[in-house]
């Protein structure tokens, strides 16, 4: 079942980020390759936007009548950055691939969401709201639940990667932002949230006393 930080995430509105919004649609629909199309489509337009604007604010492109090369002024309520909309693309497309069954994918994409998680974590200010840090996390941790470690991946483009791999990506951007005092970390609930969740990774890799040595963090 999805967290309570799932069920209160809002993802980029459609005006915003149209490809992301028609994969969601395909994915609830159990259409999954339509669905990796379609967010591969957003992943590409995320990043060309970064790109081009640096962490500029996500907004949607320009619509009819809009003066060429500017950029139209209907922006959804939240202002979304270009890396939280890749972040937040990159999850829905690790969604398509688990449950279309292309693991190696799936194992390469797991790896770059903890990779851009660890960064985002780094990075001051951050380019990413704690809330969707934590998703990118519960969702990691659930993937790795899922999965067995006797599937490396052999991409060229990616370096190898596995279960263990990612597991330890993500203890490592929970640790980053529990003993860094970032401001991702800095509200009590927000640490609470990052210490179950690293609890969970280690439980996941096998170490029982670095879990209750989380949860004890927590009391």
């Amino acid at each position: 079942p999805p967290s309570r930080t799932e069920k209160n995430w809002r993802a980029p509105a459609a005006s915003c980020c149209p490809a992301q919004a028609r994969g969601q649609v395909l994915l609830k629909e159990e259409r999954f390759e339509e669905a990796i199309v379609e967010f591969r489509a957003a992943l590409a337009d995320a990043v060309d936007s970064r790109d081009a604007t640096y962490s500029a604010p996500a907004r949607c492109r320009v619509g009819a009548g809009s003066v060429a090369g500017s950029v139209s002024v209907v922006v959804p309520v939240d202002i979304w950055t270009n890396e939280e909309v890749i972040l937040s693309t990159r999850l829905f497309l690790l969604k398509a691939y688990w449950a279309s069954h292309q693991t190696e994918e799936a194992c390469i994409e797991a790896h770059t969401i903890q990779t851009t998680v660890e960064t985002a974590a780094t990075t001051t200010p951050s380019n990413c709201r704690s809330t969707l840090l934590i998703l990118a996390c519960q969702t990691i941790a659930r993937f790795a639940n899922d999965t067995t470690n006797d599937i490396t991946t052999s991409n060229s483009l990616a370096p190898p990667t596995n279960r263990n791999a990612i597991l330890a990506l993500g203890l490592s951007s929970c640790r980053i932002i529990l003993t860094n005092n970032t401001p991702l970390g800095g509200n009590p609930k927000q640490r609470r949230v990052f210490y179950t969740v690293e609890s969970e990774l280690h439980e996941r890799n096998g170490d029982l006393s670095a879990a209750a040595s989380s949860i004890e963090s927590l009391i």
